[in-house]
């Protein structure tokens, strides 16, 4: 008798450590992601959720609002991001095919060298993006009087 009540007693705490472990895991504290009352109101949290166009749009609008362009300066940084965003699609379509082409070489155990050449190409595709992203950059400064650009290097 005393065994079968030792076995029901350890029965029990490995039940209620269960649950208690689900409990917390699934639970609806500050220790996971959960809804946020704050996000996304009144302003986009890091662009997330905005395509090309938006991005845009906001980028543009905070450019004219901190560095107090004209409609001129505007028009020239327009046609900029339109090429920039225009070439960066093509390059992330680019990316994401390689990385998944990467994916299914591994997945089929391919050759080291065919590897290596895809993580070749997709670092030279990082690259490209980089370059883009750069020159961009270098074409906005050459828009900007000194004045805009000291304001632009003051985040």
């Amino acid at each position: 008798m005393k065994k079968f009540f030792v076995g029901i007693m350890a029965l029990a705490l490995l039940a209620s450590v269960w649950f208690m472990g689900n409990s917390f895991a699934f639970g609806t504290g500050n220790f996971g992601p959960g809804p946020n009352p704050d996000f996304g109101v009144g302003k986009p949290y890091k662009g997330l959720g905005l395509n090309y166009e938006q991005r845009e749009n906001l980028q543009l609008e905070r450019m004219k609002e901190k560095l107090n362009l004209t409609d001129n300066q505007v028009a020239q940084i327009k046609t900029i991001l339109d090429d920039k965003y225009a070439k960066l699609k093509v390059l992330r379509t680019k990316l994401w095919n390689l990385r998944n082409d990467y994916r299914n070489l591994v997945a089929n155990k391919a050759d080291t060298s065919l590897l290596e050449s895809k993580i070749k190409e997709i670092n030279s595709t990082r690259i490209e993006m980089m370059n883009l992203n750069t020159d961009y950059r270098i074409k906005i400064l050459e828009i900007l009087t000194p004045e805009q650009r000291i304001l632009l290097s003051m985040r």
